[in-house]
């Protein structure tokens, strides 16, 4: 089975289809050269890991850094589009209960840290781009990183 990072990230991936205005323009990677916009890329950055217990299997707590990625067309209303495409993913992601370990999923908490939003005027086409970075916690042992606890 997968490392629980990419299960994580297919996870938030899989919640993320369907939005009003990305629609299922979402991929599970930070590479995607050939995409229509808008569109969402969802991928991890980093991770802080925290033993829990010791012993002969330690388990740890881990949080990871998950972005996702808003990407659009820039002129007019860049602004406005990309803060209503943002407002979809954060309402999406604080109502998702199926992402939480005590409804089967595998997240012990998943919050929002920060969105940082910019223009790429160095391109030919103007891109606006908006990175909301979240915090996922979950748990595994040291020696099972395919399962949480």
């Amino acid at each position: 089975m997968a490392h629980v990072r990419t299960q994580i990230r297919n996870a938030i991936t899989a919640s993320l289809m369907g939005l009003t205005t990305t629609k299922d323009n979402v991929k599970a990677s930070r590479i995607n050269p050939e995409r229509d916009l808008p569109s969402l890329s969802v991928y991890t950055v980093d991770e802080d890991n925290e033993l829990e217990t010791m012993g002969s299997v330690r388990s740890e707590k881990r949080e990871l850094e998950v972005i996702i990625e808003v990407n659009v067309l820039a002129g007019d209303g860049f602004d406005d589009e990309v803060d209503l495409i943002c407002q979809e993913v954060e309402e999406q992601l604080a109502g998702d209960t199926s992402l939480k370990i005590k409804n089967g999923g595998l997240l012990h908490d998943l919050y929002i840290n920060r969105t940082q939003i910019s223009l790429d005027q160095d391109s030919g086409e103007k891109h606006g781009m908006a990175k909301i970075s979240y915090f996922a916690e979950y748990h595994v042992n040291e020696n099972d990183l395919s399962t949480v606890n």
